[in-house]
């Protein structure tokens, strides 16, 4: 039998002690929320070309290979302003 995760947090922080544990961390988790949101919204905002390359099997591998090397350099590497 699997216990859901709302009826475990509940029971946990019915102690005053985690309560307050609990409520001191979200500022750093809500700050880590907003941090991979973020990180997910440039994800998507990754050019269609990737994307067709990633899906196309008319590529050779080894072309494909060369080019996701070439485009994951980029994307590793920003340039400095």
């Amino acid at each position: 039998m699997t216990i859901p995760f709302e009826v475990i947090k509940a029971e946990m922080l019915a102690d005053p002690e985690v309560q307050r544990e609990y409520d001191a961390l979200a500022p750093e988790l809500e700050a880590l929320a907003k941090s991979l949101a973020a990180k997910q919204a440039r994800a998507t905002k990754s050019p269609t070309s990737r994307r067709v390359l990633k899906t196309n099997p008319n590529l050779a591998p080894q072309r494909r290979r060369d080019i996701h090397q070439r485009i994951d350099r980029k994307s590793r590497n920003p340039p400095a302003q």
